[in-house]
């Protein structure tokens, strides 16, 4: 008897261990093309309208520069006078309260650290004025300078937008001649290769390819087109789909016929028209489901071994075997008394 290793159907933990490996496979693809299209992203555009930045906004970029160094400047210096007008103060409150505390007039030398504590106080808010009223200055001059500073930068990002859409294109252009031996390779390759065994990889490489794909599309394409895309795909998908299920009537591959008839036999059914198999000889070779639960198939000892046509449509259900001359499936590969194969 002939073992057929290809139909033998791995335990599920196996299957479970593939399946995981697959998406991880999957995930690790992904992140090696998201790295290619970053890198692809990040050419830059060597147009110099966008490399350089124009003399007349530079120099009002460099004024505005310039005027917020005065700015921390007086900052800076208003914060150092008022804090030498609070020790000025300080001292004078100090002498206040001696004087008070006392209850009798000054000494000459108390006088004069008076005055000077009180001239020194009154200068150092004279120049806090000033300090403020430049600052004012300064600010309403940044105001200008920004003002213009804006108006520069939009239009040069007027002069940009056309330069900038054509750079994105020509940077999506190189992604997609990038993905598209890829998407070639993986159609390919579900073609070929779906129902061996090495299906698992095809679906992890297809899955990885059409998610990149579609990344693409989304950051390049403009949204007011996804429904017009994705809805073409879903349309591609759906007729794909059809004419896969069309053809596997019509013109079925070997494996999905074989599955096919097996199920019918196994339903005590023709596998061409769905008639029942009537007969004891024929039920005894096709039994019911519910008499098979717990056991083997039942085959009478003494089964004749004519042949048996389908009452539906004429189909040849069961012949004798060329092998071993027991009645055997006609529209199956092997024999099931003695498994010799014949062409199905």
């Amino acid at each position: 008897m002939k073992n057929h290793d290809e139909n033998t159907k791995s335990p599920f933990t196996h299957r479970l261990g593939l399946f995981a490996l697959g998406v991880l496979l999957a995930m690790l693809l992904v992140w090696l093309g998201d790295f290619v299209l970053d890198d692809i992203g990040d050419i830059p555009s060597k147009n110099p309208v966008v490399t350089t930045t124009p003399a007349d906004l530079q120099q009002l970029l460099d004024r505005r520069g310039q005027i917020a160094e005065e700015l921390r400047a007086r900052e800076d210096e208003r914060r150092y006078i008022e804090g030498s007008t609070r020790e000025a103060q300080n001292t004078l409150n100090q002498l206040l309260k001696l004087q008070a505390s006392r209850r009798a007039a000054a000494s000459p030398g108390e006088q004069a650290m008076f005055q000077e504590s009180q001239r020194l106080f009154l200068a150092n808010q004279k120049q806090i004025q000033g300090l403020l009223q430049e600052t004012m200055e300064l600010r309403r001059r940044q105001r200008e300078l920004d003002t213009k500073i804006q108006e520069k930068q939009r239009e040069l990002s007027a002069a940009r937008a056309p330069i900038l859409r054509a750079h994105r294109r020509l940077l999506a252009l190189y992604k997609l001649l990038f993905i598209a031996p890829f998407l070639v390779v993986g159609c390919l390759l579900f073609a070929k290769a779906r129902g061996t065994h090495h299906a698992a990889l095809v679906y992890a490489f297809d899955a990885a390819v059409l998610y990149l794909l579609f990344s693409i599309i989304y950051e390049h394409m403009p949204p007011a087109y996804y429904k017009y895309v994705f809805t073409a795909m879903g349309i591609v998908v759906v007729v794909a789909a059809m004419l896969f299920m069309i053809r596997q009537v019509t013109r079925p591959d070997a494996r999905w016929l074989r599955q096919r008839r097996g199920d019918a036999y196994h339903a005590a059914q023709c596998p061409v028209c769905r008639y029942p198999i009537v007969g004891d000889d024929m039920r005894s070779v096709v039994p019911p489901k519910h008499l098979l639960k717990g056991r083997g198939p039942l085959v009478k000892p003494g089964a004749t071994t004519f042949a048996y046509c389908c009452p539906g449509c004429g189909t040849q259900l069961f012949e004798p075997c060329a092998a071993c001359g027991k009645l055997r499936h006609a529209l199956l590969p092997h024999c099931l008394h003695c498994g010799a194969a014949k062409e199905a």
